[in-house]
């Protein structure tokens, strides 16, 4: 009787160790989850020690902008207050751009022309295209940005010939001029 105990004892011993598959893998699977969630979520934010992107840029408007040598000059783009970094062309979150729609009155076609955007001190890889603007043609010009706040800033009274507005009352729209 004793032997007949014993052989039950250690044959449910030995079953109670047996590898499962279904164990591994069932156990397996958390521990993997929770890595990759801490990999997604947790890591980044512990590692990132990265400056904040400056998300007010000015952007410079050229001498004559409605006219053809005017949208054919690159706009500037630089930082509205240099302490809090520069402002690059090449970021998608600090990025602006120039548009105008160009009306020939006499046959009521418009056309559209992006002028060039760069960063102050650089030069373009390529000559911007002149415009041809028909006689007595009426230009427009919208400006936007992806940062917080796109200020306008003119050069020899270009903010006056082309009647463009930052804003109101000492207040700027944010991330649209026209």
């Amino acid at each position: 009787m004793q032997q007949q105990y014993r052989r039950k004892a250690v044959s449910s011993f030995v079953r109670r160790k047996r590898f499962s598959l279904f164990m591994l893998v069932g156990s397996s699977v958390p521990v993997a989850l929770t890595l990759i969630a801490s990999t997604v979520f947790i890591l980044p934010r512990l590692g990132s020690r990265a400056a904040a992107v400056n998300g007010d840029c000015t952007l410079i408007v050229p001498s004559n902008p409605l006219s053809a040598q005017g949208l054919a000059t690159p706009y500037q783009l630089v930082a509205t207050h240099t302490a809090n970094g520069p402002c690059n062309e090449s970021n998608r979150a600090q990025a602006a751009f120039v548009q105008s729609a160009v009306i020939d009155p006499a046959t009521g076609q418009i056309s559209i022309y992006n002028p060039l955007v760069i960063d102050q001190g650089t030069q373009p890889a390529a000559a911007p295209v002149v415009a041809q603007l028909p006689a007595n043609g009426v230009v427009a010009l919208w400006f936007g940005s992806n940062g917080n706040n796109l200020t306008l800033q003119s050069t020899k009274g270009s903010l006056i010939q082309s009647r463009c507005v930052n804003g109101g009352n000492g207040s700027i729209f944010g991330q649209f001029a026209y």
